[in-house]
């Protein structure tokens, strides 16, 4: 394999964001995907990939919730889930409710703060 170029890692680096996003981009992407799905936006491409991420971001932690407790790590789960499923849009309003109720939480880590907003709406039984 040959390695890239100095060039283009330098390029790449400069125009990659950074890993660490807060809940008030979550907040925007995550709004701007619910405008998508009830049809009353009319998004740029831009905001188009941010409702992609937004609910990427989402499913993958309903999927690593449910990827936990198969793997027999349900002593203590991340987070109960619906028997029946959780469909990615509801689980997006959730997390966008979470967000909106919690304004002095929004500085904090976007992945963070969405598992809260799930575990806060699904808790799993005590005892």
């Amino acid at each position: 394999m040959t390695p890239l170029p100095k060039r283009l890692l330098i390029a790449l680096l400069l125009i990659t964001p950074p890993a660490f996003a807060d809940g008030n981009e979550l907040l925007s992407q995550c709004t701007t995907f619910l405008h998508m799905v009830d049809g009353t936006s009319n998004s740029s491409s831009k905001d188009m990939f941010g409702a992609g991420y937004c609910v990427g971001l989402v499913q993958g932690i309903k999927e690593t919730s449910r990827v936990y407790k198969a793997t027999g790590r349900s002593d203590a789960p991340l987070m109960c889930l619906p028997q029946a499923g959780l469909q990615n849009g509801q689980a997006v309003r959730v997390v966008v409710r979470y967000l909106n109720d919690h304004p002095q939480n929004l500085h904090d880590d976007e992945t963070l703060l969405a598992t809260a907003a799930l575990r806060d709406a699904f808790p799993c039984a005590s005892g």
